[in-house]
């Protein structure tokens, strides 16, 4: 799942979640790194995550260092006093979200107590191409009344479990992270138009989108 989130040049970011709830970050220029040292820390009980974008340096995991992005996402809490009872109400919630502004499904990761949505890309996407049409996203949650959690649509910088690793917050109970329905990466030329469609239908601030074409520097070979 890591080499379909993850663009194909910059930093990885892996977070390490300390008892203090503070972030220790590892930085890897290999995808296929970054997952074998995922696994090894989920083995030795750690809580992991890791961010969704890559990065110009190892430096920070800020919004400002941001190399480029490959995918939309959504953070969908489920649970007592989430916004959703459950995750089938959630995963309910969030195929009605996309009937209605006529986006295609997303692939959805069980993410211990609720769900992601992963919108993958099939070419990296610089931040600030991103940044616009991920808010449009974020926009349309509101528009929709879909109560997916804003701190995640559209921040670049947010870390999510990895596949395969643990949710450990019930120590006596463990549950793994699985991808529980896999969809095909969509083109981000493709996907912008439908964002921009739904955000005027739904009287959503479209911003200043620029046109969805690519640089060179960042269509994938």
């Amino acid at each position: 799942m890591l080499h379909k989130i993850l663009p194909k040049a910059g930093y990885y970011c892996v977070a390490i979640l300390l008892p203090s709830g503070a972030f220790k970050h590892k930085f890897f220029t290999s995808i296929d790194k970054a997952q074998d040292y995922i696994e090894r820390q989920d083995e030795l009980e750690k809580t992991v995550y890791f961010a969704q974008a890559s990065f110009e340096t190892e430096e920070n995991r800020k919004a400002s260092n941001v190399h480029s992005v490959r995918s939309f996402w959504l953070d969908i809490d489920c649970g007592a006093k989430k916004p959703f009872p459950d995750q089938k109400a959630g995963f309910v919630a969030l195929r009605d979200f996309c009937a209605t502004t006529k986006l295609p499904m997303p692939s959805v990761v069980n993410s211990g107590n609720g769900l992601y949505a992963h919108w993958t890309l099939d070419e990296d996407v610089p931040l600030n191409q991103w940044k616009a049409a991920a808010t449009i996203l974020k926009g349309l949650t509101h528009a929709c009344q879909f109560q997916a959690d804003d701190s995640r649509t559209s921040d670049a910088s947010s870390v999510l479990r990895p596949v395969g690793t643990h949710h450990r917050k019930d120590t006596d109970n463990p549950k793994q992270v699985k991808l529980v329905y896999e969809q095909p990466s969509v083109k981000f030329t493709e996907f912008v138009p439908l964002l921009t469609k739904a955000g005027k239908k739904n009287k959503v601030s479209l911003g200043v989108l620029a046109p969805p074409k690519l640089n060179d520097e960042f269509v994938a070979d």
